[in-house]
């Protein structure tokens, strides 16, 4: 399968193409602003579907949008009625179709070509009206929204906000490519509107404080607000436009004689996960919990855990290093401690089931 997909190094071009590219039997075809126009004729005839993403969303002059959003795709249109083509075509027009701007003009009149080819050849055409697409690679002041505010707040810089409390609407790149690649396999491509789904709404000013409350909770180590699908896309867009000095961040460390101790991360009430050492010779845990669990793994090293059962004082011993690739869970109402046994430091990771709380630690200590 031959595809031309127009303004391939665009946003949404860029992550369709990544996606198609790691599929078998694919052959892209790519045209943008930088191709030479008379390839243009040769790319449709020998492909056999044309995605046309190419258009001018945002310019000062009147002129490019009547070239890039109308002319361009009255080219395409005039290539296949020309030359009695039968394409399979994906275009991707704009909500805004109805709004009093020259962007939504020349999209419909762009929309309005693409119909009128259908009645004179055996082409399919499917129209995707698009809202505003977010996610990575995506460019400030051009894109979305979504884009600039992301851009600004991963550097710190100030948000202006206009019509802060009036919905717009959102679709992730991710669960647009979704439903390209399902309409590119499809066998039947009804000529109609697109009925896009996975769109949501937000308001400027909730935008900017989820985007601001994520960007302060990375080093908080708090993931719970991103459990909804919307809020973990937004995560992972905000992420994106971090510089790369930003990839890195430090985390609170708690060090005494017997090693080091950090929290990664935690998840709510699925948990948290922590990391920890113990220096030669020495020794953690001496406690019992009632109700928390615990689930170790040794990343490096040699220890031997001792488990005390406090009904049945029966005391187990349980020896277990990197080699073993396995997990020790502890058990409530079991006293638990970790000696190091072997020749180096030890360093282990544990998940529990439960995030710390000063106020309701269910840690008792107890020696055995």
């Amino acid at each position: 399968m031959e595809i031309l997909i127009t303004g391939s190094d665009g946003f949404i071009a860029k992550n369709l193409i990544s996606r198609l590219r790691s599929l078998k039997n694919v052959k892209l075809n790519l045209y943008s602003k930088r191709t030479d126009p008379k390839k243009l004729k040769k790319l449709i005839i020998q492909s056999d579907q044309i995605i046309h993403l190419a258009g001018e969303n945002r310019s000062n002059k009147k002129a490019d949008f009547h070239k890039n959003n109308f002319l361009l795709t009255k080219k395409i249109a005039d290539i296949i009625v020309s030359n009695n083509l039968n394409k399979k075509i994906i275009y991707s027009s704009t909500i805004q179709f109805k709004e009093n701007n020259y962007y939504g003009k020349t999209k419909i009149k762009a929309e309005t070509v693409l119909k009128n080819i259908i009645s004179s050849t055996k082409s399919k055409l499917k129209i995707y009206r698009l809202p505003n697409v977010f996610g990575k690679w995506s460019k400030p002041n051009y894109n979305s929204a979504i884009a600039t505010f992301c851009y600004l707040i991963s550097r710190g810089k100030k948000v202006n906000l206009f019509n802060e409390n009036k919905y717009f609407q959102v679709i992730y790149i991710d669960d647009l490519v979704d439903q390209f690649i399902k309409d590119i396999f499809s066998k039947k491509l009804n000529n109609r509107i697109k009925n896009l789904k996975h769109i949501y709404k937000i308001t400027p000013k909730q935008l900017y404080e989820l985007l601001s409350i994520m960007d302060k909770q990375r080093s908080f180590l708090k993931i719970r607000k991103y459990n909804k699908i919307l809020l973990k896309n937004l995560y992972s867009t905000l992420l994106s436009f971090y510089p790369s000095k930003k990839f890195k961040f430090p985390i609170k460390v708690n060090t005494d004689k017997r090693g080091d101790f950090a929290e990664i991360i935690r998840l709510g009430n699925n948990g948290q996960f922590s990391i920890f050492t113990i220096n030669k010779n020495e020794e953690r845990g001496g406690h019992y919990h009632d109700t928390k669990v615990e689930k170790f793994i040794i990343l490096n090293g040699k220890v031997r855990f001792i488990f005390f059962d406090l009904n049945t004082k029966k005391r187990i011993k349980i020896d277990i290093s990197d080699k073993d690739y396995s997990i020790i869970e502890t058990i409530p109402g079991y006293v638990h401690k970790l000696i190091n046994i072997g020749n180096s430091k030890v360093t282990g990771a544990i998940w529990s089931n439960e995030e710390f709380s000063k106020n309701d630690p269910d840690t008792f200590n107890y020696k055995i």
